[in-house]
Protein backbone atom coordinates (compact mmCIF):
# COMPACT_ATOMS: atom_id res chain seq x y z
CA UNK A 1 0.00 0.00 0.00
CA UNK A 2 2.92 2.26 0.42
CA UNK A 3 3.82 1.53 -2.85
CA UNK A 4 0.56 2.70 -3.87
CA UNK A 5 1.17 6.19 -2.56
CA UNK A 6 4.67 6.51 -4.04
CA UNK A 7 2.97 5.70 -7.26
CA UNK A 8 0.59 9.06 -6.85
CA UNK A 9 3.45 11.11 -5.67
CA UNK A 10 5.16 10.33 -9.08
CA UNK A 11 2.21 10.93 -11.23
CA UNK A 12 0.82 7.33 -11.55
CA UNK A 13 3.31 5.89 -14.09
CA UNK A 14 3.01 3.03 -15.73
CA UNK A 15 5.82 1.45 -13.91
CA UNK A 16 8.54 2.98 -11.64
CA UNK A 17 11.85 2.39 -9.99
CA UNK A 18 12.91 1.60 -7.18
CA UNK A 19 16.54 0.32 -6.25
CA UNK A 20 16.90 -1.44 -2.75
CA UNK A 21 20.23 -2.38 -3.12
CA UNK A 22 22.48 -4.05 -1.77
CA UNK A 23 19.39 -5.69 -0.51
CA UNK A 24 17.36 -6.98 -3.14
CA UNK A 25 17.89 -6.38 -7.03
CA UNK A 26 16.24 -3.06 -8.59
CA UNK A 27 12.43 -3.18 -8.49
CA UNK A 28 10.31 -2.32 -11.04
CA UNK A 29 6.92 -1.70 -9.71
CA UNK A 30 4.57 -2.67 -12.98
CA UNK A 31 0.98 -0.42 -12.40
CA UNK A 32 -0.44 -0.34 -16.05
CA UNK A 33 -2.04 -3.55 -17.39
CA UNK A 34 -0.44 -3.71 -20.57
CA UNK A 35 3.07 -3.73 -19.52
CA UNK A 36 2.10 -6.25 -17.07
CA UNK A 37 0.85 -8.48 -19.88
CA UNK A 38 3.76 -7.98 -21.85
CA UNK A 39 5.57 -9.24 -18.75
CA UNK A 40 3.34 -12.41 -18.09
CA UNK A 41 2.60 -13.96 -21.78
CA UNK A 42 4.88 -16.33 -23.24
CA UNK A 43 7.17 -15.39 -25.68
CA UNK A 44 10.02 -17.01 -28.18
CA UNK A 45 12.83 -16.10 -25.86
CA UNK A 46 10.57 -17.28 -23.01
CA UNK A 47 8.19 -19.64 -23.58
CA UNK A 48 6.56 -20.28 -20.00
CA UNK A 49 6.95 -16.33 -19.77
CA UNK A 50 9.38 -15.02 -17.55
CA UNK A 51 10.76 -16.74 -14.44
CA UNK A 52 9.75 -16.62 -10.61
CA UNK A 53 12.51 -13.81 -9.12
CA UNK A 54 15.24 -15.73 -7.40
CA UNK A 55 13.33 -14.00 -4.11
CA UNK A 56 10.98 -16.50 -4.01
CA UNK A 57 13.61 -19.22 -3.27
CA UNK A 58 13.78 -17.88 0.23
CA UNK A 59 10.37 -19.65 0.96
CA UNK A 60 11.83 -23.10 -0.13
CA UNK A 61 12.41 -23.63 3.69
CA UNK A 62 8.90 -23.04 4.17
CA UNK A 63 7.41 -25.04 0.85
CA UNK A 64 9.87 -27.22 -0.54
CA UNK A 65 12.61 -26.30 -3.77
CA UNK A 66 10.68 -28.50 -5.55
CA UNK A 67 7.03 -27.11 -4.36
CA UNK A 68 4.29 -25.39 -7.05
CA UNK A 69 4.77 -22.35 -6.11
CA UNK A 70 8.46 -22.10 -7.02
CA UNK A 71 8.86 -24.50 -10.00
CA UNK A 72 8.32 -23.53 -13.69
CA UNK A 73 8.12 -24.74 -16.72
CA UNK A 74 7.79 -28.18 -17.51
CA UNK A 75 8.44 -29.30 -14.03
CA UNK A 76 5.51 -26.99 -12.99
CA UNK A 77 3.27 -28.38 -15.58
CA UNK A 78 3.51 -31.81 -14.42
CA UNK A 79 2.83 -31.09 -10.86
CA UNK A 80 -0.15 -29.24 -11.43
CA UNK A 81 -1.52 -31.69 -13.61
CA UNK A 82 -0.94 -33.92 -10.88
CA UNK A 83 -2.08 -31.56 -7.78
CA UNK A 84 -4.50 -29.68 -9.56
CA UNK A 85 -7.21 -32.40 -10.18
CA UNK A 86 -9.44 -30.01 -11.89
CA UNK A 87 -7.75 -30.22 -14.61
CA UNK A 88 -8.62 -33.77 -15.50
CA UNK A 89 -12.08 -33.86 -17.16
CA UNK A 90 -12.15 -37.88 -15.56
CA UNK A 91 -11.67 -36.44 -12.15
CA UNK A 92 -14.96 -35.69 -10.81
CA UNK A 93 -12.76 -34.30 -7.56
CA UNK A 94 -13.85 -30.33 -8.34
CA UNK A 95 -16.80 -30.84 -9.58
CA UNK A 96 -19.82 -28.13 -8.43
CA UNK A 97 -20.94 -31.49 -6.65
CA UNK A 98 -18.24 -32.74 -5.03
CA UNK A 99 -17.38 -29.30 -3.68
CA UNK A 100 -21.15 -28.87 -2.36
CA UNK A 101 -20.36 -32.30 -1.11
CA UNK A 102 -17.85 -29.58 1.11
CA UNK A 103 -20.28 -27.73 2.55
CA UNK A 104 -21.02 -29.62 5.72
CA UNK A 105 -17.28 -29.10 6.62
CA UNK A 106 -16.59 -25.23 6.25
CA UNK A 107 -20.04 -24.90 8.18
CA UNK A 108 -18.87 -27.36 10.99
CA UNK A 109 -15.75 -25.03 11.19
CA UNK A 110 -17.04 -21.99 10.51
CA UNK A 111 -19.62 -22.70 13.52
CA UNK A 112 -16.98 -23.19 15.98
CA UNK A 113 -15.39 -19.60 14.39
CA UNK A 114 -18.62 -17.61 14.92
CA UNK A 115 -19.02 -19.53 18.26
CA UNK A 116 -15.62 -18.51 19.00
CA UNK A 117 -16.26 -14.81 18.23
CA UNK A 118 -19.58 -14.63 20.66
CA UNK A 119 -17.99 -15.99 23.82
CA UNK A 120 -15.44 -13.07 23.14
CA UNK A 121 -17.18 -10.87 22.31
CA UNK A 122 -19.60 -11.66 25.77
CA UNK A 123 -17.29 -11.14 27.67
CA UNK A 124 -15.43 -8.40 26.15
CA UNK A 125 -12.54 -9.58 25.38
CA UNK A 126 -9.72 -8.06 23.34
CA UNK A 127 -8.76 -11.17 20.74
CA UNK A 128 -6.49 -11.14 17.57
CA UNK A 129 -9.40 -11.88 14.75
CA UNK A 130 -6.40 -12.83 12.28
CA UNK A 131 -5.68 -15.68 14.74
CA UNK A 132 -8.64 -16.69 14.71
CA UNK A 133 -8.92 -16.67 10.64
CA UNK A 134 -6.15 -18.03 10.42
CA UNK A 135 -7.30 -21.21 12.78
CA UNK A 136 -10.41 -21.05 10.49
CA UNK A 137 -8.44 -21.91 7.51
CA UNK A 138 -6.00 -24.22 8.46
CA UNK A 139 -8.58 -26.29 9.46
CA UNK A 140 -10.84 -26.25 6.31
CA UNK A 141 -8.04 -26.73 4.18
CA UNK A 142 -6.31 -29.43 6.10
CA UNK A 143 -9.51 -31.61 6.08
CA UNK A 144 -9.89 -31.03 2.20
CA UNK A 145 -6.21 -31.22 1.44
CA UNK A 146 -5.83 -34.42 3.48
CA UNK A 147 -8.62 -35.27 5.43
CA UNK A 148 -6.54 -34.48 8.70
CA UNK A 149 -8.40 -32.62 11.52
CA UNK A 150 -5.63 -29.82 12.63
CA UNK A 151 -8.00 -28.46 15.22
CA UNK A 152 -6.50 -25.55 14.99
CA UNK A 153 -9.60 -23.61 16.65
CA UNK A 154 -9.74 -26.01 19.78
CA UNK A 155 -6.52 -26.01 20.44
CA UNK A 156 -4.05 -24.07 22.88
CA UNK A 157 -0.98 -23.28 22.44
CA UNK A 158 1.51 -25.38 22.98
CA UNK A 159 -0.63 -28.29 22.33
CA UNK A 160 -1.43 -30.73 19.87
CA UNK A 161 -0.63 -29.38 16.38
CA UNK A 162 0.18 -26.17 18.04
CA UNK A 163 3.07 -27.61 20.00
CA UNK A 164 6.15 -29.14 19.69
CA UNK A 165 6.54 -30.74 16.40
CA UNK A 166 3.24 -30.05 15.38
CA UNK A 167 2.16 -28.76 12.07
CA UNK A 168 0.96 -25.63 13.22
CA UNK A 169 3.33 -24.69 15.34
CA UNK A 170 6.43 -25.93 12.74
CA UNK A 171 5.31 -23.40 10.18
CA UNK A 172 4.84 -20.64 12.56
CA UNK A 173 8.91 -21.04 13.43
CA UNK A 174 10.06 -21.82 10.12
CA UNK A 175 7.87 -18.29 8.69
CA UNK A 176 9.80 -16.82 11.76
CA UNK A 177 12.61 -17.72 10.44
CA UNK A 178 12.28 -17.21 6.72
CA UNK A 179 10.82 -13.17 6.79
CA UNK A 180 10.26 -11.34 10.05
CA UNK A 181 8.86 -8.11 9.28
CA UNK A 182 10.11 -5.98 12.22
CA UNK A 183 13.48 -7.55 11.46
CA UNK A 184 13.40 -7.32 7.87
CA UNK A 185 16.17 -4.51 7.19
CA UNK A 186 18.31 -5.80 10.32
CA UNK A 187 21.65 -7.26 8.63
CA UNK A 188 22.21 -9.39 11.56
CA UNK A 189 18.98 -11.30 11.38
CA UNK A 190 19.40 -11.41 7.39
CA UNK A 191 22.83 -12.79 7.30
CA UNK A 192 22.59 -14.89 10.63
CA UNK A 193 23.81 -17.80 10.88
CA UNK A 194 21.22 -19.33 12.76
CA UNK A 195 19.10 -18.87 10.22
CA UNK A 196 19.73 -21.53 7.65
CA UNK A 197 20.67 -23.96 10.73
CA UNK A 198 17.25 -23.33 12.29
CA UNK A 199 15.41 -23.10 8.86
CA UNK A 200 16.81 -26.99 8.00
CA UNK A 201 16.03 -28.20 11.33
CA UNK A 202 12.52 -26.83 12.07
CA UNK A 203 11.86 -27.86 7.75
CA UNK A 204 12.73 -31.08 8.39
CA UNK A 205 10.31 -31.64 11.62
CA UNK A 206 7.69 -30.15 9.54
CA UNK A 207 8.51 -32.92 6.61
CA UNK A 208 8.61 -35.52 9.30
CA UNK A 209 4.78 -34.62 10.60
CA UNK A 210 3.40 -34.75 7.60
CA UNK A 211 4.87 -37.67 6.52
CA UNK A 212 3.02 -39.57 9.45
CA UNK A 213 -0.14 -37.70 8.29
CA UNK A 214 -0.46 -39.07 4.64
CA UNK A 215 0.82 -42.34 5.20
CA UNK A 216 -1.94 -42.79 7.43
CA UNK A 217 -4.32 -41.25 5.07
CA UNK A 218 -3.18 -43.82 2.34
CA UNK A 219 -3.16 -46.54 4.90
CA UNK A 220 -6.60 -45.94 5.61
CA UNK A 221 -8.50 -44.44 2.19
CA UNK A 222 -10.76 -46.61 0.70
CA UNK A 223 -12.19 -47.11 -2.58
CA UNK A 224 -15.19 -44.94 -1.88
CA UNK A 225 -13.62 -42.14 -0.60
CA UNK A 226 -10.84 -41.78 -2.69
CA UNK A 227 -11.95 -38.88 -4.74
CA UNK A 228 -12.41 -36.86 -1.20
CA UNK A 229 -9.17 -34.76 -0.73
CA UNK A 230 -6.67 -33.57 -3.02
CA UNK A 231 -3.95 -36.33 -1.69
CA UNK A 232 -6.52 -38.94 -2.72
CA UNK A 233 -7.10 -37.60 -6.11
CA UNK A 234 -3.37 -36.57 -6.62
CA UNK A 235 -2.66 -40.27 -6.00
CA UNK A 236 -5.45 -42.17 -7.37
CA UNK A 237 -3.33 -43.34 -10.20
CA UNK A 238 -0.74 -45.05 -7.75
CA UNK A 239 -0.59 -49.14 -6.75
CA UNK A 240 1.42 -49.69 -3.68
CA UNK A 241 3.84 -47.73 -1.19
CA UNK A 242 4.51 -44.30 -2.98
CA UNK A 243 8.51 -44.03 -4.24
CA UNK A 244 10.82 -41.67 -2.34
CA UNK A 245 11.05 -39.22 -4.87
CA UNK A 246 6.85 -38.91 -5.45
CA UNK A 247 7.16 -38.96 -1.18
CA UNK A 248 9.10 -36.11 -1.07
CA UNK A 249 6.92 -34.60 -3.95
CA UNK A 250 3.91 -35.09 -2.06
CA UNK A 251 5.09 -33.53 1.21
CA UNK A 252 6.26 -30.53 -0.88
CA UNK A 253 2.87 -29.91 -2.81
CA UNK A 254 0.94 -30.35 0.54
CA UNK A 255 2.83 -27.51 3.01
CA UNK A 256 2.32 -25.80 -0.38
CA UNK A 257 -1.18 -26.26 -0.36
CA UNK A 258 -1.58 -25.63 3.21
CA UNK A 259 0.60 -22.59 3.90
CA UNK A 260 -0.20 -20.66 0.47
CA UNK A 261 -3.87 -21.44 0.31
CA UNK A 262 -4.36 -20.60 3.94
CA UNK A 263 -2.72 -17.14 4.11
CA UNK A 264 -4.61 -15.53 1.07
CA UNK A 265 -7.91 -16.86 2.67
CA UNK A 266 -6.98 -15.09 5.72
CA UNK A 267 -6.52 -12.07 4.42
CA UNK A 268 -9.18 -12.15 2.33
CA UNK A 269 -12.10 -13.07 4.79
CA UNK A 270 -10.49 -10.19 7.55
CA UNK A 271 -10.55 -8.03 4.55
CA UNK A 272 -14.33 -8.68 4.25
CA UNK A 273 -15.22 -8.54 7.83
CA UNK A 274 -13.12 -5.29 7.95
CA UNK A 275 -15.01 -3.28 4.62
CA UNK A 276 -18.58 -4.53 5.79
CA UNK A 277 -18.16 -2.74 9.34
CA UNK A 278 -17.17 0.66 7.74
CA UNK A 279 -20.03 0.55 4.92
CA UNK A 280 -23.13 -0.20 7.04
CA UNK A 281 -25.06 0.33 4.00
CA UNK A 282 -23.19 -2.58 2.27
CA UNK A 283 -23.54 -5.04 5.66
CA UNK A 284 -27.20 -4.58 5.61
CA UNK A 285 -27.52 -5.77 2.17
CA UNK A 286 -25.89 -8.75 2.62
CA UNK A 287 -27.97 -9.20 5.63
CA UNK A 288 -30.97 -8.36 3.44
CA UNK A 289 -29.93 -11.30 1.39
CA UNK A 290 -29.15 -13.62 3.39
CA UNK A 291 -32.86 -13.37 5.45
CA UNK A 292 -34.88 -13.91 2.11
CA UNK A 293 -32.37 -17.06 0.76
CA UNK A 294 -32.54 -18.80 4.41
CA UNK A 295 -35.08 -16.67 6.45
CA UNK A 296 -35.87 -18.77 9.70
CA UNK A 297 -34.15 -21.69 8.27
CA UNK A 298 -30.87 -22.80 9.89
CA UNK A 299 -27.85 -22.71 7.42
CA UNK A 300 -26.99 -26.14 7.45
CA UNK A 301 -30.57 -27.36 6.43
CA UNK A 302 -30.80 -24.85 3.20
CA UNK A 303 -27.80 -25.86 1.56
CA UNK A 304 -27.75 -29.46 2.09
CA UNK A 305 -31.42 -29.01 0.32
CA UNK A 306 -30.66 -26.83 -2.23
CA UNK A 307 -26.72 -25.66 -2.31
CA UNK A 308 -26.89 -24.57 -5.98
CA UNK A 309 -29.79 -22.51 -5.71
CA UNK A 310 -28.91 -21.37 -2.91
CA UNK A 311 -25.71 -20.15 -3.75
CA UNK A 312 -26.34 -18.61 -6.84
CA UNK A 313 -29.20 -16.42 -5.13
CA UNK A 314 -25.72 -14.93 -2.99
CA UNK A 315 -25.71 -12.32 -5.37
CA UNK A 316 -24.71 -9.05 -4.00
CA UNK A 317 -22.81 -11.72 -1.04
CA UNK A 318 -20.78 -12.70 -3.92
CA UNK A 319 -20.49 -9.44 -5.08
CA UNK A 320 -18.92 -8.05 -2.03
CA UNK A 321 -16.31 -10.49 -1.91
CA UNK A 322 -15.25 -9.83 -5.65
CA UNK A 323 -15.04 -6.73 -5.10
CA UNK A 324 -12.72 -7.05 -1.63
CA UNK A 325 -10.71 -9.15 -3.91
CA UNK A 326 -10.27 -5.75 -6.18
CA UNK A 327 -9.40 -3.62 -3.40
CA UNK A 328 -7.19 -5.68 -1.76
CA UNK A 329 -5.55 -8.77 -3.91
CA UNK A 330 -4.06 -11.01 -1.50
CA UNK A 331 -0.79 -11.38 -3.27
CA UNK A 332 1.26 -10.02 -6.56
CA UNK A 333 3.20 -11.48 -9.10
CA UNK A 334 7.36 -11.44 -8.73
CA UNK A 335 9.63 -12.26 -11.75
CA UNK A 336 12.71 -11.85 -12.73
CA UNK A 337 14.63 -10.62 -16.19
CA UNK A 338 17.90 -12.09 -16.41
CA UNK A 339 20.81 -9.48 -17.03
CA UNK A 340 21.95 -10.15 -20.34
CA UNK A 341 18.53 -11.13 -21.98
CA UNK A 342 17.62 -7.47 -23.55
CA UNK A 343 14.11 -8.19 -21.93
CA UNK A 344 12.02 -5.23 -22.49
CA UNK A 345 8.56 -3.52 -22.87
CA UNK A 346 7.03 -0.68 -24.57
CA UNK A 347 6.04 1.90 -22.48
CA UNK A 348 4.41 5.28 -23.97
CA UNK A 349 5.53 4.22 -27.36
CA UNK A 350 8.76 3.67 -26.02
CA UNK A 351 11.27 0.43 -25.87
CA UNK A 352 12.27 0.17 -22.48
CA UNK A 353 15.24 -2.46 -21.51
CA UNK A 354 14.35 -4.29 -18.07
CA UNK A 355 16.73 -7.33 -17.40
CA UNK A 356 18.42 -7.71 -14.75
CA UNK A 357 15.80 -6.48 -12.08
CA UNK A 358 12.78 -7.81 -11.03
CA UNK A 359 9.55 -7.40 -12.08
CA UNK A 360 6.63 -6.68 -9.48
CA UNK A 361 3.25 -7.08 -11.13
CA UNK A 362 1.39 -4.42 -8.42
CA UNK A 363 -2.59 -6.01 -8.49
CA UNK A 364 -3.84 -3.33 -5.82
CA UNK A 365 -2.45 -0.60 -7.94
CA UNK A 366 -3.59 -1.56 -10.93
CA UNK A 367 -7.13 -2.76 -9.58
CA UNK A 368 -7.73 0.47 -8.15
CA UNK A 369 -6.42 2.36 -10.96
CA UNK A 370 -9.68 4.55 -12.37
CA UNK A 371 -8.49 4.35 -15.86
CA UNK A 372 -9.04 0.46 -16.02
CA UNK A 373 -12.33 0.55 -15.12
CA UNK A 374 -15.23 2.03 -17.02
CA UNK A 375 -16.37 3.51 -13.56
CA UNK A 376 -14.49 4.80 -10.69
CA UNK A 377 -12.96 2.78 -8.21
CA UNK A 378 -14.76 2.78 -4.75
CA UNK A 379 -15.20 0.72 -2.38
CA UNK A 380 -18.74 -0.68 -3.82
CA UNK A 381 -20.32 -3.95 -4.77
CA UNK A 382 -22.55 -2.53 -7.67
CA UNK A 383 -19.95 -3.12 -10.44
CA UNK A 384 -19.88 -6.68 -9.92
CA UNK A 385 -23.49 -7.30 -9.94
CA UNK A 386 -23.54 -8.07 -14.36
CA UNK A 387 -22.31 -11.34 -13.34
CA UNK A 388 -24.84 -13.55 -11.69
CA UNK A 389 -22.73 -16.74 -11.93
CA UNK A 390 -20.91 -17.43 -8.56
CA UNK A 391 -17.61 -19.52 -8.57
CA UNK A 392 -18.76 -22.28 -7.56
CA UNK A 393 -21.45 -22.51 -10.73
Amino acid sequence: YSLRKIWKLLGRPPCFLIDFRPIIPPLIVVTDPKVAEEISRPSSAFPYSLGKDEGCMRFKWVLGSESIVLTEGEEWKELRRRFNPAKLRRNPGFQPSHLHSLIPLMLRKTRIFTNKLRTAAASQAVVTFGNYVQDLTVDIIGEVVVEHDLRAQLTEEGEGEKGPGGVLMTLDKILEWTYNEQRALNPFHRFSILRPIMLRYYSRILDRRLSEIIHSRIETRKPESATRTILNLALQDVTGPLSSQLHKLTVTQIKSLIFAGSHTTASTVQWITYLISKHPSILAKVRAEHDVIFGDRPVEEVLAKTPKEALSAMVYTTAVIKETLRLYSPAGSVRSAPAGSGFGVTVGGMRMRLDGTMLFVNHHIIHQDEKVGKEKARSTAHSHLKSRKTWMI
